[in-house]
């Protein structure tokens, strides 16, 4: 299974404050989606959403116990946390 396997297994649409799709990075059981969008006072904002696959089954990451889906107002720190997440 990929990244895009498992989010379109886990019905997840877009994310309504960051709704523009940027990429996916995967490894070490989690599947990560980076997105953006624009804030309330229009600044740019950066989604990361974290799946995590446990005992062969994808889960949302607090519904693996982990809290690990955050936003960033800055790609280059939402890209190098998502790259972390995969180490």
């Amino acid at each position: 299974m990929n990244a895009s396997q498992a989010f379109r297994e886990q019905r997840m649409g877009s994310n309504m404050m960051t709704p523009k799709f940027e990429g996916y990075v995967e490894g070490n059981d989690r599947f990560v989606e980076l997105s953006s969008g624009r804030g309330i006072d229009d600044e740019p904002i950066f989604g990361v959403t974290v799946l995590v696959l446990v005992d062969g089954e994808v889960k949302r990451d607090w519904e693996a116990g982990e809290r690990l889906s955050k936003m960033f107002f800055s790609l280059r720190e939402a890209r190098s946390y998502a790259a972390s997440l995969v180490k």
